[in-house]
């Protein structure tokens, strides 16, 4: 991991952090000074690993600027991207309450930034603080149904319907704007729907010849959302 580790200069501290994930707002005074005092920042470079799937999970890791992506190592070199992550998204992991493992991979999309904690810390403000527990809980169960719904999509929806899926998922919950610069490559794109690259780029060509979207390089439009979101509903 070749970044450039930092103090923060972006924030002088955790009471005035304008990124903070909102299982911190359930901390008190003295409990922030705890977490302000072992934390530190890292500048990622898009590409760079973040967090590796399979190594030690030691830190909690909170996501406060740019993107990245959380997906899991399959087998045959073959990836699938779970979402893609934005500030102030908390990484965490299944691993570190069980086996102490990081169950998935997190790579930077784009230039960004991560504040990391410690996890001892961490895991004993969650013993003593009961609402930061059940913030965690509810946090978890998020992310659960997230997945489950992805599961149905990945499983029971067709070539067009994961498409349509994707873009409307990448317009309203990653970049929040229409048109939107496209930051993930076609890989990613493919590695997002369980398909091939070479079946997504057919059918954003399919979709662009049917009027449904624009694009001009790495820029994409949708132009006819009651068209893919029917498409995305019919699978």
């Amino acid at each position: 991991m070749s970044s450039l580790f930092h103090k923060s200069f972006r924030c002088k501290n955790c009471h005035e952090c304008d990124t903070q994930s909102n299982l911190f707002r359930h901390l008190s005074h003295d409990e922030l000074e705890l977490v302000n005092g072992s934390r530190y920042e890292v500048s990622y470079r898009a590409g760079e690993t973040i967090i590796k799937q399979g190594t030690d999970c030691t830190h909690v890791i909170t996501l406060t600027s740019g993107l990245a992506k959380v997906y899991i190592e399959g087998y045959y070199n073959k990836n699938l991207i779970l979402h893609i992550a934005r500030p102030p998204e908390l990484f965490g992991g299944p691993g570190f309450h069980t086996d102490g493992r990081n169950h998935y991979t997190v790579t930077a999309v784009e230039d960004c930034t991560c504040c990391y904690m410690d996890g001892k810390i961490f895991r004993g403000l969650v013993e003593s603080n009961i609402n930061l527990a059940n913030e965690l809980i509810r946090n978890i169960n998020y992310f659960a149904i997230h997945n489950f719904e992805k599961l149905i999509n990945l499983t029971q929806k067709q070539v067009p319907g994961r498409v349509a899926d994707m873009l409307l998922d990448l317009q309203r919950n990653v970049y929040g704007s229409n048109p939107f610069q496209l930051s993930l490559s076609r890989q990613d794109l493919a590695d997002m729907t369980g398909l091939s690259k070479e079946s997504v780029i057919r059918i954003l060509k399919e979709f662009k010849d049917d009027g449904i979207i624009e694009s001009h390089g790495d820029e994409v439009e949708i132009l006819n959302f009651e068209s893919l979101q029917r498409i995305a509903i019919s699978g």
